[in-house]
C-alpha cells in the first residue's frame, strides 16, 4: 500500500458525461499514467459528480445570485431567448485576484461578481 495519494485539482464543468467514452468511465482496472515525477503508475481516478442548486452554482461562479452563473446575460434579459457571451473563467480569476488586492476593476460589478475567497 502506497502513502502517497493524489489530489482533486479541478472540477469539469459538464452538464452531461457524454465527453467521456463508456470505456473511460469504467476505471475499475485502474488506467496507467505518468506522474509528476516521470514514473508510470497505475491509478485509480474517481469520477464524481457534484450536484448544486442556483444559490450553491453562484457561489462555486463567485457570482451574485441575481446574475447567471455560466453567462454574462444582465439580469433584465434572463429567460429570454439570447445568446449570451459565456463566463470566461480565466477573466473572472484575474478580476477576483485585482479585487482580492484593492482594486477596483469595472469588471467586478458588471459580471455580477461577489467575493467568495474559500466556498467549501
Amino acid at each position: 500500500m502506497s502513502a502517497r495519494a493524489t489530489v482533486l485539482i479541478g472540477y469539469l464543468p459538464a452538464g452531461k458525461l457524454d465527453c467521456f467514452t463508456s470505456d473511460s468511465r469504467s476505471l475499475a482496472n485502474g488506467v496507467e499514467m505518468v506522474c509528476a515525477d516521470s514514473m508510470v503508475r497505475r491509478i485509480y481516478p474517481i469520477l464524481a459528480a457534484y450536484v448544486a442548486d442556483f444559490p450553491e452554482q453562484c457561489l462555486v461562479a463567485c457570482c451574485k445570485e441575481n446574475h447567471c452563473p455560466k453567462c454574462l446575460v444582465t439580469a433584465d434579459e434572463r429567460g429570454n431567448p439570447l445568446s449570451s457571451p459565456i463566463r470566461d473563467p480565466q477573466l473572472i480569476k484575474e478580476i477576483l485576484e485585482k479585487r482580492k488586492k484593492g482594486q477596483h476593476p469595472t469588471e467586478f460589478e458588471d459580471f455580477g461578481l461577489h467575493t467568495v475567497y474559500s466556498p467549501f
